[in-house]
């Protein structure tokens, strides 16, 4: 299923974004214009999650953000690839 697939996917995915050497405000500007679901794998768990948008400055719906969170891929409601 879809995320079967996507985590098959991060193998060959590059990062393209990490917020632990861009800064943490700079992560957040640039995780508000661009809408949708993101792929997060944090660093210091080594696990990986899906998360909305921003409701704060600092958190997601559905966990915190992290300095060292590295962003694989973002994602629209119906699971297609927007960006990566």
């Amino acid at each position: 299923m879809f995320y079967i697939s996507v985590y098959s996917m991060l193998n060959v995915w590059t990062p393209f974004f990490n917020a632990a050497t861009s800064g943490v405000q700079t992560f957040r500007t640039w995780i508000e214009s661009h809408p949708g679901w993101v792929l997060v794998k944090h660093t210091s768990d080594e696990y990986y999650d899906f998360y909305q948008e921003l409701y704060t400055s600092t958190k997601y719906k559905y966990g915190p953000v992290s300095a060292g969170s590295t962003v694989f891929g973002f994602f629209d409601e119906n699971g297609e690839v927007v960006s990566r």
